[in-house]
């Protein structure tokens, strides 16, 4: 019976490790890499590149000749009358041959168009795939700048549980020691009721604020690609990226990084590809096209007498192939008003546009870069000051808690320093998450690093 018993634990505690809920430990750029490989909206992304890739290594078979094969069986409502061979002196008839009824033919064709357009053809192919690499990396860095600071928020989100839960204990701390002190008739009843409901009233906030941060990781395991089960653990900190020491110039950052920016890459290689798509227009329109033609077309008829079968042809196979050279010239497209000439207007439209997009963009991403440096800046000198607050406020709430528990002062006066010193911790943890922001901004802004941003 012990073995049993023995048995069926061992068997419970297998089953349990292999369908035990995986445990992952994940640094931000763990983060990063699942996030890559396993997003749904990037591996959409990842497939339209992949066409494009396609439709560039395939674009020289335009080169290749139409080649086509059919057959054919003919029969005709009306059965022929026999042909007659007749003597020419006389008239008689001399011999009667079968026309046949019904025929086959095969024809087998071939095609091909040849233009200086084509050639480009390969080319405008390796741009718009060059044109989807920069759309894929635009993708990937928007993916990448919210799954850094999602991460970001999920460590500070922690730390604000964990300060609410300290603070309930310490709470709970003042309400034991309240309770005391009324036993000892120290204080009145209605100091224990103030110190209750402090306390009562903190329990919904803990559980509204986990609430939310299990909302946020499930988002953060979808984009992950991770299944809900799964336990992660952030073992990258906040502080790995915010406290380097920077030395960032707006100047400097804008003069060699705003050309690099993935938006603006994207523009000018559009820009690029309408300008070459203008080119096409007028070489595809007013150049000539070679065309050569070749085909084989062989037919024979199906005859039902062989007794009147003529002998010389009732075995042979006609054939009505051919092949042909010649060229083509589309003479409307040298019109000034016709469409060739209205299509490039229409194409120098688009350019003038995007170039002055481009000039737009340019002008917003300097002041991006600079807004973006200074709130860096201002942020770091912000949390070393609010890190001086935290302190002293911890000091005031340290001396009206030994007040307070002789009797001195009462618990509202506790309660208004303990609330100033959470509210000093609370507003350390969201400048941080600020600057956090502000440099993964400055990283997508750039196309670039911190690391490479700053000035040794």
């Amino acid at each position: 019976m012990n073995k049993k018993l023995i048995l069926a634990a061992l068997f419970i505690l297998i089953i349990n490790s292999i369908f035990a809920n995986e445990t992952i430990n994940l640094s931000c750029d763990d983060a990063l890499e699942l996030a890559i490989n396993n997003n749904l909206s990037l591996k959409s992304s990842s497939i339209d590149l992949n066409m494009k890739k396609r439709a560039k290594n395939s674009s020289w078979n335009q080169f290749v000749p139409s080649l086509k094969f059919g057959g054919t069986y003919v029969l005709n409502n009306v059965k022929p009358d026999a042909a007659r061979v007749t003597n020419p002196v006389t008239g008689a008839v001399v011999t009667e041959y079968e026309v046949p009824q019904s025929f086959v033919s095969f024809n087998l064709d071939m095609n091909f168009v040849l233009n200086l357009a084509m050639f480009m053809g390969i080319e405008s192919a390796i741009k718009d795939y060059q044109m989807g690499l920069i759309s894929y990396d635009i993708a990937v860095a928007n993916l990448s700048s919210s799954i850094k600071k999602a991460y970001y928020n999920l460590i500070l989100a922690k730390e604000s549980i964990k300060i609410l839960e300290d603070n309930i204990s310490t709470v709970q701390k003042q309400y034991n020691l309240a309770k005391s002190n009324y036993k000892n008739g120290l204080v009145p009843e209605i100091v224990v009721l103030q110190v209750e409901s402090s306390l009562e009233a903190l329990k919904p906030k803990l559980s509204n604020q986990k609430a939310m941060l299990n909302a946020a990781c499930m988002q953060f395991k979808i984009n992950l690609g991770l299944d809900f089960d799964d336990e992660i653990i952030l073992v990258s900190s906040v502080d790995d990226i915010i406290e380097q020491d920077y030395n960032l110039n707006s100047d400097t950052i804008v003069s060699k990084y705003i050309d690099n920016r993935l938006d603006v890459q994207s523009l000018v290689y559009s820009i690029d590809m309408l300008e070459f798509s203008k080119k096409i227009n007028y070489v595809g329109s007013m150049t000539p096209s070679l065309i050569i033609g070749a085909g084989y077309r062989p037919s024979r008829g199906l005859y039902t007498d062989d007794s009147l079968t003529d002998p010389s042809t009732a075995e042979d196979w006609t054939d009505k192939g051919a092949f042909t050279i010649g060229f083509s010239l589309p003479v409307d497209s040298f019109f000034p008003f016709g469409k060739v000439f209205t299509s490039g207007e229409d194409i120098q439209d688009g350019i003038n546009k995007l170039n002055s997009q481009l000039e737009n963009v340019l002008r917003l991403s300097e002041v991006e870069i600079r807004s973006l440096v200074l709130n860096i800046e201002t942020s770091k000198e912000s949390i070393k000051s609010m890190e001086l607050n935290e302190k002293l406020a911890q000091k005031v709430y340290n001396q009206n808690y030994k007040r307070f528990k002789s009797g001195m002062i009462e618990f509202l006066d506790l309660e208004n320093s303990n609330n100033q010193l959470n509210q000093a911790k609370l507003g350390v943890i969201q400048e941080k998450l600020k600057l956090a922001s502000y440099i993964v901004d400055l990283e997508k802004a750039t196309n670039s690093t911190i690391g490479d941003l700053n000035e040794k």
